[in-house]
Formats: structure tokens, C-alpha cells, sequence
């Protein structure tokens, strides 16, 4: 949005966004901002579903509000996309809610340290997301709140998620947010082939 502060309702559908980059763990500030995030959602937007995209050779991928004071709940849903050697912000989600179930992470890795060094979904500023029955795989971080960047605490409610070479979950827990519909959720370890075949 350029003239406004809200979109409202919004689908985003077998979409590939590709920068065409291999990211390293700790790059110097130049390089890891000289682009901003492949798909970023802020001020009053709202109602919006990411589905069947792949994400993928990016240093960022989604930021939900652009500062720590922009927390508006913009009631996002995403599922079935792929995010591919994409270092961080996937997505990094202030404020709000959303329900983030049946995606694949494949992390990136650095040959110099021998690592994957790549993190999944951050939650910030009291953001309470619902996540769950994804792919982990390769990943340095998966669901977890970088309490040493943020002004306020963020939390999810996690369940059924499955790790490949990943660690687990590190967000402290909320229960406040339930999805106001009802999906089919596939089995989390029928996701990478199912995203990857149809994304």
C-alpha cells in the first residue's frame, strides 16, 4: 500500500518469490540490508492468507509490522509454503495474530562454520500465533521470540510440528488465539513432499 494504511482481504497464491542469493551466517549490515523482505505486511492491513508460495535465497523473507510499535492485529493465515535457504524473518511477526500450519523450512548453510544457521517464525511485541503440524528442517531456530530484540515478549501456541536436524520450539506459550474457521490439516511429515510438489 503506498496512499493508505489498510488493505483489507487479501490472498496471496502460488507465488515464487526468488532473490537469487545464498545468505551467510553473520553478514555485515550492508549486505544483509541491502534488499528488504520478500513479502512485508504493516500498518493496517488485514485479513490476509499466503498460500502454496515459495519463498527462498533471501537474507529476509516476511516482516509483519514494521516497528515495535506497529502491532495491529492484521489476522493472517498462512499455509502450504516453502521457505528455502532464506536466513531469517519467516516471518518475524509483531503484535497480533495469525494461524501458521502445514509450511516446510529448509535452512540455510554456511560452509565456512559448518552450520545452518537459518530461524523460522519470530514472535514479537505480544504477537500470539497458532502453529501448527509444520516442517522443520536444517534449521538453527524454529518457533521462538529473540528476547534480546524485542520491547515486548511475543508467544505461540505450537502443536504437532516435526523437526528435521532442527531444534524444537523456545516460545513461551499463549492460548488466547483460536482460528474463527476449520481447515484440513495434512500430517505434518507429509509436508515437504506436498509442498514441494504443489507450491
Amino acid at each position: 500500500t503506498t496512499g493508505s494504511a489498510k488493505c483489507q482481504n487479501i490472498w496471496i497464491d502460488h507465488c515464487t518469490f526468488d532473490n537469487n542469493l545464498s545468505p551467510i551466517a553473520n553478514p555485515s549490515a550492508s549486505v544483509k540490508d541491502k534488499y528488504d523482505g520478500l513479502l512485508d505486511i504493516k500498518k493496517n492491513s488485514e485479513y490476509i492468507t499466503i498460500s502454496w508460495c515459495v519463498f527462498k535465497n533471501r537474507y529476509k523473507g516476511i516482516l509483519v509490522g514494521y516497528t515495535a510499535t506497529d502491532t495491529y492485529d492484521r489476522k493472517i493465515t498462512m499455509h502450504h509454503n516453502s521457505f528455502i535457504n532464506i536466513s531469517s524473518r519467516t516471518p518475524s511477526f509483531r503484535g497480533g495474530t495469525a494461524h501458521i500450519y502445514n509450511n516446510y523450512w529448509e535452512g540455510s548453510y554456511d560452509s565456512s562454520t559448518h552450520k545452518y544457521f537459518s530461524t523460522g517464525v519470530n514472535c514479537r511485541e505480544s504477537a500470539c500465533l497458532y502453529v501448527e503440524s509444520n516442517y522443520f528442517k536444517n534449521m538453527n531456530k524454529t518457533v521462538y521470540c529473540a528476547i534480546e530484540d524485542v520491547t515486548v515478549e511475543g508467544y505461540a501456541f505450537y502443536q504437532n510440528n516435526k523437526f528435521e536436524n532442527s531444534n524444537s520450539e523456545t516460545v513461551n506459550t499463549c492460548n488466547s488465539f483460536t482460528p474463527p474457521y476449520t481447515v484440513s490439516i495434512d500430517d505434518a511429515s507429509d509436508i515437504p513432499s506436498i509442498v514441494t510438489q504443489y507450491a
